[in-house]
């Protein structure tokens, strides 16, 4: 019974431009380990921006590059995205990446932290593979907003930052992660969830996915908490002037809530805090919307523009969200939105 050796079979040839050109099998990324990958990343990326700003240190946060008026762009930033993109890229080195902070090779080339391999099975506790989504590879985009809130985290409002992977799939979001690292460090006003104990605080992750429900990393038991209280309408720190105010006052018994950071904002909507972000007429960015969209999809919420069209993810197309933006917690509460905010515009920047 030994093992007989054939002899090699003549070498079939291959018109090798044509084999390229259509490959038999589509390439197919996974989408339970994309959001495993995006899950670790953005907790790492948050202890990126724990290691520059400590929170209560009366920081003056360094390497402040000014983007334009009042988008300012810090270390942090830079470090994160980097970081994301080239740990990304290890382990997904074909997926189309988007990150807020453009193409760095000329800023700060001296602040890059090491690469890590992405742990592809931080979620099988709670995702079993046969759960799992095949994605088409050209269909897919991640959209990296490394620290959404800059502008509130240069004047230490850091209870508004948050690290956000989101991921795209044919124009729409799908899933990603969203780490807030200073999450525990500050008391919140709606679900009182979080220990604001000097030297006790950390971030926080979740993670989602259509189809795969709304996660709390590392805590497998976390659901989200039923609303059975006044819709909580959650708008910007620096915008919500008169016809805003207009737009809340017509959703019966509406209590505000002022926050900083577009992502912020959705991931309030998302995880329970609040029912509704209206952000009808102020200019967002694809990047601070992707992730928080999918986490709220995966919660069972709604997102649309102003007039209630679905918000659309096309790399290289317009990354400005220039209808404005309405996420709530279920179709009734956008609807109530919706016509809240009928006739409202044009954009303010």
């Amino acid at each position: 019974g030994m093992l007989q050796l054939l002899p090699p079979a003549p070498f079939p040839r291959v018109n090798t431009a044509a084999s390229m050109a259509s490959p038999a099998v589509p390439a197919v990324v996974s989408a339970k380990r994309l959001t495993a990958a995006a899950a670790h990343l953005a907790l790492a990326a948050s202890l990126i921006i724990r290691d520059v700003a400590k929170p209560g240190a009366g920081n003056s946060v360094s390497g402040l590059v000014d983007k334009g008026v009042g988008d300012p762009q810090t270390v942090a930033d830079r470090r994160a995205q980097r970081f994301i993109e080239s740990s990304l890229k290890l382990a997904f080195p074909d997926v189309l990446i988007v990150g807020e902070e453009g193409d760095l090779k000329d800023i700060g080339n001296d602040e890059s932290d090491d690469a890590v391999m992405p742990d592809l099975k931080c979620l099988d506790d709670e995702w079993p593979d046969d759960k799992d989504i095949q994605l088409p590879l050209d269909q897919v985009c991640v959209w990296i907003d490394p620290l959404d809130a800059t502008r509130e985290f240069t004047r230490g409002n850091f209870q508004y930052v948050g690290t956000m992977i989101g991921v795209s799939v044919g124009g729409k979001a799908f899933c990603g992660a969203v780490c807030e690292p200073y999450y525990h460090d500050f008391p919140h006003p709606v679900l009182a969830d979080s220990a604001a104990v000097p030297g006790q605080g950390g971030g926080r992750c979740m993670w989602g996915c259509a189809g795969a429900g709304l996660h709390m990393l590392g805590s497998p038991g976390w659901t989200r908490p039923a609303a059975e209280r006044p819709p909580v309408v959650v708008t910007s720190l620096s915008r919500t002037g008169p016809e805003l105010q207009a737009a809340i006052d017509k959703i019966p018994g509406a209590v505000s809530l002022r926050a900083g950071g577009a992502g912020h904002k959705l991931l309030r909507v998302a995880d329970g805090s609040a029912d509704v972000w209206l952000s009808p007429t102020s200019m967002s960015y694809k990047w601070d919307t992707c992730a928080g969209e999918a986490l709220l999809h995966a919660a069972g919420g709604c997102v649309t523009d102003r007039h209630g069209n679905p918000l659309t993810y096309v790399p290289g197309g317009d990354y400005g969200n220039r209808e404005g933006v309405l996420a709530a917690s279920s179709r009734a509460v956008l609807d109530l939105a919706l016509a809240a905010c009928r006739g409202m515009g044009p954009m303010s920047p």
